[in-house]
């Protein structure tokens, strides 16, 4: 075999691995512009005033801002270190005395879905300005991938 020869095998060879390379890189790009394409952004919008055809002063909005659906995990409250998933009992170890009036909460289950663009009320309630204390919500959340989410804020 003529040295050209041997050069221009080698020349192939390294031509080959390069496309090998790139096309791997490019399934790689692929797949993370796949999973983001489908990732959920939750995010809260607190809302301290009243809403006419809503009878409610407090009103915490739960508002999926991201490009795919959240799988609801879990919703906590926790309140100096106690967490429960019950909002009502929150308010209560939150130091609101007597009763809490008129309300609504939305309950999630596990596996529940916040579809893209969307938002929900996750709780109304009309007074607690007797409140005490703080109540963190956090709010575990996965993509259609199953990447794991949280969403947190102080009440």
């Amino acid at each position: 075999m003529k040295k050209s020869e041997k050069l221009s095998h080698y020349g192939v060879l390294i031509i080959a691995i390069s496309a090998l390379v790139v096309s791997i890189w490019q399934v790689q790009m692929a797949q993370r512009h796949n999973k983001l394409s489908v990732k959920p952004y939750l995010r809260f919008q607190l809302s301290d005033s009243d809403f006419g055809d809503e009878d409610f002063n407090h009103q915490l909005r739960l508002i999926n801002s991201g490009m795919g659906p959240a799988i609801i995990n879990s919703i906590d409250y926790e309140v100096e270190g106690r967490t429960t998933r019950d909002f009502v009992e929150a308010l209560v170890l939150s130091g609101v005395t007597g009763t809490i009036g008129k309300h609504f909460i939305t309950t999630y289950d596990p596996g529940d879905v916040i579809e893209e663009k969307t938002q929900s009320v996750l709780f109304g309630i009309n007074d607690i300005s007797k409140k005490s204390k703080t109540i963190r919500i956090k709010v575990v959340y996965e993509s259609l991938y199953g990447d794991s989410f949280e969403s947190e804020i102080d009440y």
